[in-house]
């Protein structure tokens, strides 16, 4: 079922193979796998059958466990109606009883892939059935070993351009002629490093992977026609037009602030109008946090660490979020220099305080302070 097949890829972006928590571990039309870690020493694969008339009937749900508190609350999963039949509002309600049995931590993806389904699924009313629609091919679904190339995780990255290219008009409106022709030169370039990460060559930049690139390319446009980028807010750039390496220039920040002050005075001094920040995107992003470094100017204060890397919480794997939108952090990190009171050092050049090593020592050391003690939240009268 196209729906069906759709839905399925939605959960497999939330629950990747790489999730530590949940793990959607293959599927198709027939059957669903999937892989619950309660702690690395206790894992619980679960499966699940769907009835030629789902989702009229609810899946049926097994466990290769004899815990019998798992066979039990699947169970209850296979006695639903209506809407709860959902493959949506099975995952969602699995996942959090299975994690309250365990005194697992709930994964923020639950409550994003709760927002999904009301957004997608609101007009329909009271107890109806979502609906499902033609059938498709079942070998168009990821098969048990994850080898299937039209599988989200293992499909090629020619098939990402592409289907970026089969996209409705209406996804480009709002993105000007500029940042049209930024796309189809970064979709050439990366398109061309994925080619040579698969054949053998040496890319000369990481090729990434393809999930990676989707979510990358994604946010790319998204900055293309947000309001905040049309304002001058800041601005992107691709270095070599790689999208895994973002120059993020700030132009704006709290008129109110001494920084804001201090950018004035850089304006006028060195005939620099931004701040520089480096954005570097891990093979694993969304699911985990791009490594963000100042640039330039240098930086005292506002949270900025020796080499330029940047105290947040977020920034960290135990602080990140797949949810987050790079426009987001972007702001977010403009807010936080602000509130941690940075100044612009007109002394020093970004060369004798700056470098990527630096910037990754220090940020590897915050990250062991903090794993130990947790992190502070300063009160609201700090800003």
């Amino acid at each position: 079922m196209a729906k069906l097949k759709d839905d399925l890829k939605k959960i497999e972006g939330f629950f990747p193979r790489s999730h530590p928590v949940f793990q959607l571990r293959s599927a198709n039309i027939d059957e669903v796998h999937v892989r619950f870690c309660a702690s690395p020493a206790a894992t619980f694969d679960i499966h699940c059958n769907l009835p030629e008339n789902f989702p009229k009937s609810a899946p049926l749900w097994s466990s290769e466990s004899d815990n019998a508190q798992i066979t039990g609350l699947l169970e209850t999963l296979s006695n639903t109606t209506g809407q709860q039949n959902h493959i949506f509002p099975q995952v969602t309600s699995m996942l959090t009883s299975l994690c309250s049995l365990f005194g697992v931590e709930l994964p923020a993806e639950v409550e994003l892939l709760k927002v999904v389904y009301e957004n997608e699924y609101a007009a329909v009313g009271g107890d109806a059935e979502p609906e499902y629609e033609s059938m498709e091919d079942p070998n168009e679904m990821m098969d048990a070993d994850g080898d299937d190339d039209d599988y989200p995780v293992e499909m090629s990255a020619q098939s990402i351009y592409s289907n970026h290219d089969k996209m409705d008009a209406q996804e480009d409106e709002g993105i000007d002629e500029q940042g049209q022709a930024a796309l189809e030169r970064v979709k050439k370039a990366n398109l061309e490093r994925h080619s040579l990460g698969t054949s053998g060559g040496a890319p000369s930049a990481p090729h990434g992977t393809v999930q990676a690139s989707d979510r990358l390319m994604k946010e790319l446009k998204h900055i293309y026609k947000s309001d905040n980028y049309k304002n001058q807010l800041f601005s992107v750039e691709l270095v070599n037009d790689s999208l895994y390496d973002w120059m993020v220039k700030i132009y704006k920040v709290d008129p109110d602030s001494a920084l804001h002050k201090d950018m004035v005075e850089m304006n006028k001094k060195l005939k620099i109008d931004h701040l520089c920040i480096s954005m570097k995107f891990p093979d694993s992003f969304p699911f985990s946090p791009p490594f963000v470094r100042i640039i330039n100017p240098v930086i005292s204060g506002g949270y900025v660490l020796t080499g330029g890397a940047i105290c947040m919480e977020l920034l960290t794997k135990g602080g990140w979020s797949s949810a987050y939108t790079v426009e987001a952090v972007v702001l977010q990190i403009a807010a936080t220099l602000v509130k941690g009171r940075a100044r612009i050092n007109f002394q020093l050049q970004p060369t004798q305080a700056y470098s990527q090593s630096r910037a990754e020592e220090s940020f590897r050391h915050l990250v062991k302070i903090h794993d130990k003690g947790g992190w502070f939240t300063p009160p609201k009268s700090d800003g």
